[in-house]
């Protein structure tokens, strides 16, 4: 706990520049099992920092920022994977996924400047252990989302609100599910063209062959004119359209997920309500002088069994006040920034990406053909 008091508090007005990268994947063997660790770098206002971080610890950071912060967009983390997970290229593609996680929520200063999260840029190695010195009561995010959303408990929450989430939440099911088809193709595309690059390797060979062993023999004061493209120097076009879907894939699902906070809010309330509706009859009962099987095994008297009865049904009555004002900054957040926010940087990014890769593939092809039809096959005399 120590280490805790002495982490510095950044202020939330100060980290407008700040820097994050995940580097340098290692694999490692920690009783006898196999893991990756990245080494977490970047600087704020507060100077430089430097940490080494396992993939749990990502999880677990996420995790909290969840917890903390239902309804509010949590960017994504890659999920885990079982097989190949210690390839060189799936390390690369988790290290990305990993550092747009911390880019993304780096941005967002309630994240940010959390004690968890400097903990975790800043903190000792084991952080899974220190997280579990953290535990949040529903009264703790109550009283957190008053102070900083006070705004959102003074808008009336109408049904207009409730029927709009769920139009963006169906919007971004049915996206999803547009996503999830695109990459099956992007994936069948971008193996075909690790097929044609073998076979491209193979064109060349036999072009380089065709120049030594036939043009060289016709022309003996021939210079070498075809310069065969090396397989290395040949990138799959495919590959980073098919990181990207993956990516717009996950923060789909953050998205959805952060709706489904409203839900899960609401029947959270729910169960408390029938909870009170039992402990009310139960009352009713011990006062009307009915026993109950369990009645019979509870020694106190009447008195004190009904005074623990009022006292649970006003603990419950507070979760029900607590859940409310949760539920309310939820809703007029989702309806008010984060679905709208999110549909319009959504909407860019798509459109960029559609324009900007139309047009490189265009342009690569076309080159690629016009030069190929420029090949003069007429024989001359």
């Amino acid at each position: 706990m120590d280490f805790i008091q002495e982490i510095p508090r950044i202020q939330e007005a100060q980290n407008a520049n700040i820097e994050i990268f995940v580097i340098n994947p290692v694999i490692n063997n920690e009783n006898f099992q196999r893991q990756v660790t990245y080494e977490v770098k970047g600087q704020d206002s507060l100077g430089q920092f430097e940490s080494l971080r396992k993939y749990s610890e990502f999880i677990t950071l996420r995790n909290i920022l969840t917890q903390k912060w239902p309804g509010h967009y949590i960017p994504p983390v890659p999920p885990k994977k079982l097989m190949g997970s210690f390839s060189l290229e799936f390390i690369e593609t988790r290290r990305k996924h990993l550092e747009y996680f911390l880019q993304q929520s780096s941005k967002i200063n309630i994240f940010y400047t959390t004690e968890e999260y400097q903990l975790f840029l800043r903190g000792p190695a084991d952080f899974d252990k220190l997280m579990n010195q953290f535990k949040y009561t529903i009264r703790d995010i109550s009283d957190k989302y008053k102070q900083v959303y006070e705004e959102c408990t003074k808008v009336f929450v109408t049904t207009q609100m409730a029927d709009q989430i769920a139009e963006y939440e169906n919007l971004f099911k049915e996206n999803l599910n547009k996503l999830l088809d695109f990459k099956n193709v992007v994936k069948e595309v971008h193996t075909k063209f690790d097929s044609f690059q073998k076979q491209f390797c193979l064109f060349n060979a036999k072009m380089t062959s065709l120049e030594t062993e036939y043009i060289g023999e016709i022309t003996p004061s021939y210079s070498k004119i075809y310069s065969p493209i090396e397989k290395n120097e040949i990138e799959n076009p495919f590959h980073e359209i098919y990181e990207w879907v993956k990516i717009e894939i996950l923060d789909l699902e953050a998205i959805l997920e952060t709706i489904s906070k409203k839900s899960e809010i609401e029947n959270q309330r729910a169960k408390i309500e029938e909870k009170i509706k039992k402990e009310n009859v139960n009352l009713k009962d011990l006062q009307a002088g009915k026993t109950k099987f369990l009645n019979l095994l509870n020694s106190k008297p009447k008195s004190d069994q009904a005074a623990e009865i009022e006292s649970t049904i006003r603990e419950l009555e507070a979760d029900i006040i607590d859940h409310s004002c949760i539920l309310r900054i939820i809703v007029v957040r989702l309806f008010e920034t984060v679905l709208p926010e999110f549909k319009v940087m959504k909407s860019k990014v798509y459109k960029d990406m559609m324009k900007t890769y139309g047009r490189i593939s265009l342009l690569a092809f076309q080159n690629f053909t016009d030069s190929a039809k420029q090949i003069n096959w007429h024989s001359e005399g």
